[in-house]
């Protein structure tokens, strides 16, 4: 496996806004192939218009995104990629676009809402849980929220334990699961929840092999966890993507990963 190189990647500061190297070397790029493009374009005979220049340059652009997170996956995150192959589509948590893009304004967040579901014949039941989001330049990561999509709201324990045959055990701030640095990433959450008759349970999570990135020499964030814990006090380790039968007593307990840190 390769290493980040030991240099400084901000090339310039604009007060809280720092502009990197590699972003400029991008938009550098981007623009004189945009340029020579219509240029030649407009010459008699071309083979091309400079409307058809446009939409390759805007093509290529798209292209080069997921490239990035090709290159970022095959060569930096080689397990979680083996693991999950899909995860080469989430071209948000790597490559240029895990980066802030061109201005690379915050580190990661814990890229996944930890779907969480469980039933039986008579009872179904779906939620997704928050974790830790990104640290940028001035401000700390937000303890469990979610990120990747709107910030919806969990069940009332009361709602939950009246309909459900489950008890919410805990559901608490996942202490110094959030990246260090300068300014810290968000904390994660742990959610124990207690069955009182058997039924099934899948959940459906990231980064639970791969770190939630720091950025400009912040740490990244803990992975998350997924684990049962069996009324006979033994423990049972799940995958990301994972079903169990849930028998009276059990506990499935879910930790969400915290938020990348930003800053040395």
């Amino acid at each position: 496996m390769l290493t980040y190189p030991k240099i400084d990647p901000v090339a310039l500061q604009l007060g809280p806004l720092k502009v990197h190297w590699y972003g400029l070397m991008y938009l550098l790029g981007f623009s004189l192939a945009w340029w020579l493009g219509r240029l030649r374009a407009r010459r008699p005979g071309a083979v091309m218009t400079p409307l058809q220049v446009d939409d390759l340059l805007f093509y290529g652009a798209l292209g080069v995104v997921l490239g990035g997170r090709i290159g970022y996956m095959l060569f930096y995150d080689l397990p979680v990629f083996l693991h999950n192959p899909l995860n080469l589509f989430k071209v948000w948590d790597g490559g240029m676009s895990f980066h802030g893009g061109l201005l690379g304004v915050m580190a990661a967040a814990q890229g996944t809402m930890n779907n969480f579901t469980f039933g039986n014949a008579r009872y179904q039941y779906y939620e997704t849980v928050g974790g830790g989001s990104g640290a940028g330049p001035g401000f700390d990561g937000a303890d469990v929220v979610q990120t990747h999509m709107t910030n919806s709201r969990l069940t009332d324990p009361e709602v939950l334990e009246w309909r459900f045959p489950v008890r919410l055990e805990s559901f608490e701030i996942r202490r110094g699961s959030g990246g260090r640095g300068r300014w810290r990433g968000g904390d994660g959450a742990v959610r124990r929840v207690r069955f009182l008759e058997p039924m099934t349970a899948a959940i459906l999570s990231g980064h639970r092999l791969g770190r939630p990135h720091g950025m400009a020499g912040g740490e990244p964030g803990q992975p998350g966890r997924n684990s049962v814990l069996r009324a006979d006090g033994s423990r049972a380790e799940l995958g990301p993507f994972d079903q169990v039968e849930m028998g009276a007593g059990d506990v499935f307990v879910i930790e969400t990963p915290g938020g990348g840190g930003y800053g040395a």
